[in-house]
């Protein structure tokens, strides 16, 4: 017994000591760099507590995560990336805690293979995104670093300089971030200038701007990048040590740099051998191969769609909008599509969303609620939001495209300006007040001239950089005092004029940086976002698109003429028949089209049906034509015009135009009335013409009642002939029928054709 006992206890000592042992082979190392690693090596773990703790699990172990960007980073794919890079931060954040150390993050940037583009064609607005995110409060407690192991180009650049360390592959050079742009806007470049602020930033704008002349000095305080203003300044202070021959890069010449100038001038942190490959990465980490936990993107299926916002802006007209975009970016199919039967919750969300502009604007209230949606609500790394306005998104419909990421423009499309409303001072007050601290701070936009959009009285100044007079922007006085660089921009002459709110038209955006690309149609459009398939169209249903038809001016004045023939036509005809039911409808669907679409209301409404009743009561009630006929024609053409706008009276140059555009429609359609209501009273008229092929039929079938002595006889209408009625010849009383006009009761009339019972007449 004895025996086996000692035998146990043996073993379970034996047991012991090797997992011991083992903990102290295996114990992970911090990831740090190369110094801190040596400092800290892994045999340091006390023996006397190994026995007691638990083995890592090996993904606890891996303090690295390595994560493979395929260039070029495209909004097709910049989604994916985003979801990857907050996973992996959950993760790193769950191992730092658990380790007591920070974890790291390797971007790797990798070329397709056989693509000697070097990765361009990088997008500028899915890099930013990436950068903003790699750099912002998210990834605090996280090292960042970015590695090349080949040679990269292009946008991808910015994600690069976010990081916080960078590593270079040996055979390597990178640079020329702009080569795929045709312009370097001021938003392009100030946004390098702040994702890139370790660097020295001279050196940032050569790698974007080939046109920059870049020089390298020494000071009495080390190295300096600068260019030929700056050298010049540093030689008026007696600062340089030594004159250089010749700008390091000159201008025309693209920023690139080699892997060994990168590591000689500070700008890369490591260089590894490429032969060495991962294992040289890992060496430069401070870390053994095996604790980097390699990552992939994959690429998802995306989801393109549209949404229309046009006519004039109304808060309804903008909560339809919002609740379509939140619909297409949950996901979910429309309801055509699950009556068709098809499973719905397969859709997948949208992560391009093309918002339609066509809109004079209207309530800026509604306009600045969306717009402050699309800019705050959506996450643009999940969901890249494009404005394309074809013809015009006018005052407060501005500030919406504004809002989007990127706005296109039509070649003759117009941007601001005066529009469908005139704004209090107290509403004007509170736009620019949120645009320039709400709205612009969410975009790389400047909010002087989208403010001077709304405010007439706002004057924006051209603005020229003293140290790079290539640099442009456009302020005024409030915004140049908040740059903190103000005594370095030179005032030019003012590009808005006193009282007029701002616009701009076409491609003349593209200097203003109001627009970031111009398309001639949708087509172009497609093509310049890689679209290889029309957008599916957000539409909540067919009332909505009948209601668009409905608002075309030309169907407005093809249903108004319809509306006012059927209308005379039912006064020269007694009771209520088809020439009623036609007006009333056409007259419902006019009003109903405005109502929706935001120009009309009760009031005109109101109005409308009031000028009716008032001249129904002057021709069936109240004898002659006054007081009520004339006000209630004034009352339906000033409801028809009404509520083909938005305005009571035209107080800007848009509502001028729009005023006459009114007019013009209802002149049109009175005159097309005219002609319809000729054409019926000749028609009336050669109706009631006798036949010579039945005059005898008629004839010999009422020869009880001739009235053939009554003809050429003059008597008075007995009662209102419309056209039918009575009429007095003597003692003697007929039914009678006018030639077609009203008649009033007690005019004198005289017998023009008999046909048996049927005695023609007309007014003498």
């Amino acid at each position: 017994m004895g025996k086996h006992l000692l035998f146990v206890l043996m073993v379970f000592g034996t047991l012991a000591f090797a997992s011991g042992a083992e903990d102290a082979a295996v114990a992970p190392e911090p990831a740090a760099p190369a110094a801190e690693a040596e400092a800290v090596p892994a045999a340091a773990v006390p023996e006397a507590v190994a026995p007691e703790k638990a083995a890592p699990e090996p993904e606890v172990r891996k303090t690295v995560a390595l994560l493979e960007i395929p260039l070029p980073i495209t909004w097709s794919s910049v989604q994916t990336i985003n979801r990857t890079l907050l996973k992996i931060r959950d993760e790193l954040r769950t191992v730092g805690e658990g380790q007591g150390n920070r974890p790291t993050l390797v971007l790797s940037f990798q070329v397709p293979p056989n693509q000697d583009m070097l990765g361009r064609g990088s997008q500028f607005g899915a890099c930013y995104g990436l950068a903003e995110t790699v750099s912002s409060d998210e990834f605090r407690g996280i090292r960042t670093v970015a590695f090349f192991p080949q040679s990269v180009q292009g946008h991808a650049i910015l994600l690069a300089l976010a990081c916080e360390e960078l590593i270079v592959s040996d055979s390597c050079e990178f640079g020329n971030a702009g080569v795929d742009e045709k312009r370097i806007t001021p938003a392009i470049r100030q946004a390098y200038r702040d994702i890139g602020r370790r660097f020295p930033e001279k050196a940032v704008e050569k790698m974007l701007d080939p046109t920059v002349e870049l020089w390298q000095a020494e000071t009495d305080s080390g190295t300096v990048w600068t260019d030929r203003a700056g050298l010049g300044r540093l030689r008026e202070e007696g600062k340089l040590l030594k004159e250089p021959d010749e700008p390091f890069l000159p201008a025309g010449v693209p920023g690139l740099w080699t892997a060994q100038q990168a590591r000689e001038q500070g700008l890369a942190d490591f260089l590894v051998e490429a032969k060495d490959g991962f294992l040289g990465l890992a060496k430069a980490l401070g870390i053994r191969p095996e604790q980097i936990n390699f990552a992939k993107v994959y690429t998802e299926i995306n989801r393109t769609v549209r949404i229309d916002l046009i006519g004039p802006i109304t808060s309804a007209k903008t909560g339809e909008v919002e609740r379509q975009i939140r619909k297409a970016i949950e996901g979910g199919g429309s309801l055509l599509a699950a009556a068709a039967g098809q499973n719905v919750a397969e859709e997948p969300p949208a992560d391009f969303i093309c918002l339609w502009i066509d809109s004079p604007g209207g309530s800026l209230e509604a306009s600045l609620s969306l717009a402050g949606f699309l800019a705050n609500d959506i996450d643009p790394m999940r969901v890249r939001t494009v404005a394309y306005i074809p013809h015009q998104a006018r005052s407060d419909a501005a500030i919406i495209a504004l809002a989007c990421q990127e706005t296109v423009l039509g070649n003759g499309a117009i941007l601001g300006g005066s529009g469908e409303a005139v704004f209090s001072e107290r509403e004007i007050r509170a736009a620019v007040e949120t645009i320039s601290h709400s709205l612009a701070r969410k975009s790389l936009r400047r909010w002087s001239l989208p403010s001077a959009m709304i405010d007439p009285n706002l004057t924006v100044y051209k603005m020229t950089r003293k140290s790079d007079p290539s640099i442009v922007e456009f302020f005024c006085e409030e915004e140049l005092n908040q740059q903190g660089d103000r005594d370095d921009w030179i005032r030019s002459e003012p590009v808005t004029r006193p009282n007029t709110p701002f616009l701009t038209i076409g491609r003349e955006a593209l200097g203003y940086s109001l627009a970031d690309r111009i398309a001639a149609d949708f087509g172009e459009f497609k093509l310049l976002y890689h679209l290889t398939n029309d957008p599916q169209l957000m539409t909540p249903g067919w009332a909505d698109q009948l209601v668009r038809a409905l608002a075309n001016p030309y169907l407005s004045m093809i249903l108004l003429v319809i509306g006012f023939g059927a209308f005379w036509a039912e006064l020269k005809t007694p009771g209520i028949g088809a020439g009623a039911f036609v007006a009333i409808c056409c007259f419902t669907l006019f009003f109903w089209s405005k109502y929706l679409g935001g120009t009309a209301g009760w009031l005109e409404v109101m109005l409308f049906l009031t000028g009716v009743l008032f001249v129904l009561l002057e021709i069936f009630v109240i004898p002659g034509f006054g007081l009520f006929g004339i006000g209630g024609g004034l009352a339906i053409l000033g409801s028809l015009v009404l509520a083909s706008q938005t305005f009571i009276s035209p107080r800007n140059s848009y509502q001028l135009e729009q005023f006459g555009n009114s007019l013009l429609v209802l002149v049109i359609s009175l005159s097309g009335m005219s002609l319809i209501a000729f054409a019926f009273a000749h028609y009336l008229n050669e109706a009631n013409k006798p036949r010579k092929s039945d005059d005898l039929a008629v004839r010999e079938s009422e020869k009880l009642a001739d009235y053939a002595h009554l003809l050429g006889a003059q008597g008075v209408a007995g009662t209102r002939l419309v056209p039918a009625g009575k009429g007095r010849f003597g003692e003697e009383s007929v039914d009678v029928v006018s030639e077609g006009e009203l008649i009033e009761a007690g005019t004198l009339i005289v017998v023009v054709d008999v046909r048996g019972y049927r005695v023609i007449v007309r007014a003498v």
